[in-house]
């Protein structure tokens, strides 16, 4: 299952609305905070989050660049990548090799629960999502844009905010228009992988 919403297990009302669609919180988790500037910060809001939802805590990794190697070699049931800058995102997933690793964590089962930068991340390519990330920190003219490819929707988080320019706007993207999923904040949305 992939569930992708603007906000994660901190805000109230995407919390309940997550743990209502993931209904067995017995799994493990793996909490990837690698869009945040204050990667600590965010997993642990979100981690506590997770266990209001009725995770343990005990079963909840976050990932961290030192403790890449024990991360990849496990499985998890529940992998939750959170929200931030969309291209600090893509640039940390490709440098350490995890889009990789999330895509088979996908292909043998484990639930997706893309937070903002996390729900942009499954797209084929992220190039549109400039119009409102700011993509100066970590991109060149040569980047590659490109996502997981896991959906095939271009996702837009925060609808509430961005709104109608932001949808228009995508389209100057794609020589063919896509189809756009739209997340308002107080939404979750629920989608099929195309692997």
């Amino acid at each position: 299952m992939i569930i992708l919403s603007s906000y994660g297990f901190r805000q109230i009302i995407t919390s309940e609305k997550i743990c209502d669609e993931l209904k067995n919180t017995s799994g493990s988790m793996l909490i990837i905070p690698l869009a945040s500037e204050s990667p600590d910060i965010a997993s642990a809001e979100e981690k506590k989050g997770a266990v209001k939802c009725g995770f343990s805590a005990d079963k909840i990794d976050i990932y961290t660049h030192s403790n890449h190697d024990i991360i990849t070699k496990k499985n998890y049931d529940n992998i939750a990548v959170l929200g931030g800058n969309t291209f600090r995102l893509l640039y940390f997933v490709k440098k350490y090799g995890l889009d990789e690793f999330i895509k088979s964590q996908i292909s043998r089962g484990s639930n997706y629960l893309g937070f903002s930068a996390g729900a942009y991340l499954l797209c084929k390519n992220l190039e549109y999502v400039k119009q409102f990330d700011d993509d100066n920190y970590i991109c060149t003219s040569h980047y590659d844009y490109s996502g997981l490819d896991i959906i095939n929707e271009c996702v837009i988080c925060h609808y509430d905010f961005k709104g109608f320019q932001a949808f228009m706007g995508t389209y100057g993207y794609f020589d063919e228009k896509p189809k756009i999923l739209k997340i308002k904040n107080d939404e979750v949305k629920v989608i099929k992988a195309v692997m």
